[in-house]
Order: structure tokens, then C-alpha cells, then sequence
């Protein structure tokens, strides 16, 4: 667990060792990465779902069904680009692999604009002192990102992405590019 206030020293049922984390991150350095994160836009003054905000426009726009999964894939990646401008990375493309060179042009087309994004889910559950259920969404990214500014990024890396940061969501895990 990371965190910036040490743990008690002791405890009766576990032996807590801490470590220091002190990532040395530099301009330029390629890391792969995984983020679970609820990704959210402000109308009105409300959050609102990234994913079903372009499931709505589409449908108001007319786009055919067949469509929406791949606008929505596209909102969520727009989203994750966002986020890399304001701390400090880019997202790198995904190296075609031998399915995206059987698969052919308009299937790498679609890894380069959303093939960061694995999954996506919506949760509810209810808590005992309360009787309307908690929702969120929740989209789990997987990639390779290039650090732009280390200092930026840092910060990040130990506060979270995304406006919505519980839950399990909002942690990214980096690890160095292979």
C-alpha cells in the first residue's frame, strides 16, 4: 500500500515492514502501465459517466448501434489523453501485433484510437445505513504511456488520475516497458 503517513510501528497481529518509494523517473522514460479508473465529465455541474455520455450522444446523433462500443472506447481513451496532458505523459501506440496484421487496416486504426481501453463495468451496491444503491462505472486501461514530465508525473503517481478516486479506482500501476 502507498502511503504518505507511516503505519503504526506495531500491531498485535501483523509485522508491518515499510519501505521507501522513491521512483527515479525522467523525461522520455517508457512505461507500461494498468489503471482502473471511473472516468467522468462535469455538465451542469454534475459528473457524468464518460462512456455513457458518448452512448447518449450517439444516440441522439443518430450513429448506428453497431457503432456506440467503439465511440464510447474512443470517449474513454480522449479522457486518458486528457488526463496524460495535465500529468505529465503521452500514451504510446500499441505495437501491431500478428492479429492486427491479420486483421488489417481498420482493425489497427481502432487499437491506435482506443487500444488502451480492456474493460468497462458498472457497479452498485447498497450500503446499511443508506437506502438508494452508490453507482459508478469503472474502465480498466492497459498500455504504454511516455513520460513528459517527470515531476508531473510523480505527483500521479502517488495522488491517482481521474476526479473519482475510490473504490479501487484512480491508482495507476507503472512498471518499466519491456
Amino acid at each position: 500500500m502507498l502511503s504518505a503517513i507511516p503505519p503504526l510501528l506495531q500491531h498485535s497481529l501483523f509485522l508491518i515492514e515499510t519501505k521507501p518509494f522513491n521512483p527515479q523517473l525522467t523525461n522520455g522514460l517508457e512505461l507500461d502501465f494498468q489503471l482502473r479508473a471511473n472516468p467522468v465529465i462535469t455538465r451542469n455541474g454534475k459528473r457524468s459517466d464518460v462512456m455513457m455520455n458518448a452512448k447518449h450522444q450517439a444516440k441522439a446523433n443518430g450513429v448506428e448501434k453497431e457503432r456506440w462500443w467503439e465511440l464510447q472506447q474512443q470517449a474513454a481513451q480522449a479522457w486518458l489523453e486528457q488526463q496524460g496532458q495535465q500529468h505529465g505523459f503521452r500514451l504510446i501506440a500499441p505495437e501491431p501485433d500478428d492479429f492486427a496484421m491479420w486483421a488489417g487496416d481498420e482493425y489497427s486504426e481502432l487499437q491506435a484510437h482506443c487500444g488502451c481501453v480492456q474493460a468497462y463495468q458498472q457497479h452498485r451496491f447498497v450500503r446499511k445505513d443508506q437506502q438508494k444503491p452508490i453507482t459508478f462505472s469503472s474502465v480498466d486501461f492497459n498500455g504504454a504511456l511516455c513520460i513528459t514530465d517527470a515531476a508531473l508525473f510523480k505527483q500521479a503517481l502517488f495522488s491517482g488520475l481521474g476526479k473519482s478516486k475510490a473504490l479501487g479506482c484512480g491508482m495507476l500501476m507503472v512498471k518499466r516497458k519491456r
